[in-house]
């Protein structure tokens, strides 16, 4: 499983790039609380609130500056996997591309549509057998 998360998420983010780690929590707390995670280097900053669509559940967004380096994140990977993060992701900026484990798989995100296929070859065998390879 982390050799498959590392792969996709270098081949996103770029080989020792510098990201944003941004952490979702429920509620109105917007401090950071780090209960339950590996440690991380330094303390995510609340960033914004969101509301749900019927104004009623709110979520705080926390970002931390980091360099993605492959393994680097293995343990926080791990316990996304295992449903004890909450919601992350890993966002390139300069490059616009996003890498957002989860406890079956990961979304990518691609600055262009062009990039997508190339993404679905490259990682086929990876893919479910369904058709939107989900």
């Amino acid at each position: 499983m982390l050799a498959r998360q590392n792969a996709v998420a270098e081949y996103t983010l770029g080989k020792e790039s510098e990201c944003v780690l941004f952490f979702t929590r429920y509620g109105e707390e917007k401090a950071f609380t780090s209960a339950g995670l590996p440690p991380l280097r330094g303390v995510p900053e609340h960033v914004m609130s969101f509301y749900d669509e019927d104004g009623e559940d709110e979520y705080q967004f926390f970002a931390l500056r980091i360099i993605w380096k492959k393994e680097k994140f293995n343990d926080l990977i791990v316990a996304c996997a295992n449903d004890q993060t909450g919601s992350i992701l890993f966002a390139n900026t300069a490059t616009r591309s996003i890498y957002a484990p989860y406890d079956g798989g990961a979304d990518l995100f691609f600055p262009s549509a062009q990039d997508v296929p190339v993404a679905r070859s490259r990682f086929a065998k990876w893919l479910s057998a369904r058709a939107d390879g989900l």
